[in-house]
């Protein structure tokens, strides 16, 4: 449902809102888990998690209140190619998950899990770049798709040279304060 409704908030170009709730959302998840988790061990985070989810969802769901009332009507044959494309989609999600991961028990099956440890603080740092390219890419896809065609590809082609600058520069600054920053987060345990 979260993702529906942020997915019609970004057909409405509505990314001030879509930002704010994804704010929210991880924000009263973080609180709530510093009050409950003490308190509650595993049932506090779990709560702390579903709270902030439905939480933002009652957020979104009334900026979208302002844009009309809901129309609650059934087609079949959407729903029918709805769920055809979700499960293919679904199959995707998960072979990706297990793609981008299948090296982290590669590694455990060869090393030992300190070495797993430092590997994965390794690619957590590497990865940071990849958020401004997600950012982009979901503000570019509704942006985009109600463009023309030709306007849509100029438009793509200088968001991806303008996200590349940025990412490599995040990569080179990443590169110099790498170590410093796994030291300072992690402590000096985590630096190789």
């Amino acid at each position: 449902f979260f993702q529906h409704v942020d997915s019609m908030l970004l057909g409405h170009k509505q990314f001030v809102q879509f930002n704010i709730i994804t704010i929210c959302r991880y924000a009263l998840f973080f609180l709530l888990l510093i009050f409950l988790t003490p308190a509650y061990k595993v049932e506090g985070a779990l709560w702390a998690s579903i709270i902030g989810l439905v939480g933002a969802n009652v957020i979104a769901f009334m900026y979208l209140l302002k844009h009309g009332p809901p129309i609650f009507s059934i087609s079949l044959s959407f729903l029918n190619k709805a769920f055809i494309y979700g499960a293919k989609s679904q199959i995707g999600l998960v072979l990706s998950q297990v793609n981008r991961r299948l090296d982290i028990f590669i590694i455990n099956l060869f090393l030992d899990p300190s070495h797993v440890g430092y590997y994965t603080i390794a690619v957590v740092i590497a990865e940071f770049p990849w958020y401004i390219s997600q950012a982009a890419a979901t503000a570019l896809f509704p942006e985009a798709s109600g463009m023309k065609r030709e306007d849509a590809y100029t438009f793509a082609a200088f968001v991806c040279r303008n996200v590349l600058f940025i990412v490599l520069c995040l990569s080179i600054m990443l590169l110099v304060v790498g170590r410093i920053l796994i030291t300072t987060v992690f402590g000096p345990d985590f630096v190789v």
